[in-house]
């Protein structure tokens, strides 16, 4: 013998957890379409138009951010690898995409060029990985708009922001 309350209760608790359920949905459909690949999160294998494969763990913290670029974390130092360097990512899976804090508009999100001046101000080593998969690094003596120049050893290189597949900086 079955209790009419009860199967009305469940009826009703079936319809709420469905609503639910769709709901929740409909939020991660949302959610995912704003993703981007600099938001993709964890262990991953980045490999590069120079065929060269980096892996890391990729991350998404506020503070490493730089505009058009992926932040890959390995032996404790940042790689940052621009975009259109990217060929595919191995490995990671999808994050949220943070919500900037009001003080830091997307807009100002740090460029490549901001981020090798203060390396330049300070006196900072970096490496450069180019699109031949050559790395060059030294210390940091001009930034331009669209170059930097790298003393290596007594030997200046200037290379082009362009032809770089990653930056080790730090």
């Amino acid at each position: 013998m079955s209790d009419p309350w009860f199967e009305a209760i469940a009826g009703l608790q079936a319809d709420v957890d469905a609503e639910l359920r769709e709901d929740a949905y409909e939020v991660f459909v949302a959610e995912a379409a704003r993703g981007r690949i600099v938001d993709r999160v964890g262990a991953a294998r980045v490999v590069l138009r120079s065929g060269v494969s980096i892996e890391g763990r990729l991350v998404t913290d506020p503070d490493s951010r730089i505009e058009d670029h992926v932040v890959l974390q390995r032996s404790g130092r940042e790689l940052l690898v621009p975009l259109g360097a990217v060929v595919t990512i191995i490995g990671s899976r999808p994050g949220l995409r943070p919500d900037l804090a009001p003080d830091r508009p997307a807009a100002l999100t740090p460029r490549i060029t901001m981020r090798l001046r203060e390396g330049w101000q300070s006196g900072d080593r970096v490496r450069v990985l180019t699109l031949v998969g050559q790395w060059i690094g030294g210390v940091i003596v001009h930034v331009g708009a669209d170059h930097v120049d790298i003393d290596d050893d007594g030997t200046v290189v200037t290379v082009l922001l362009r032809a770089a597949d990653a930056w080790e900086l730090g």
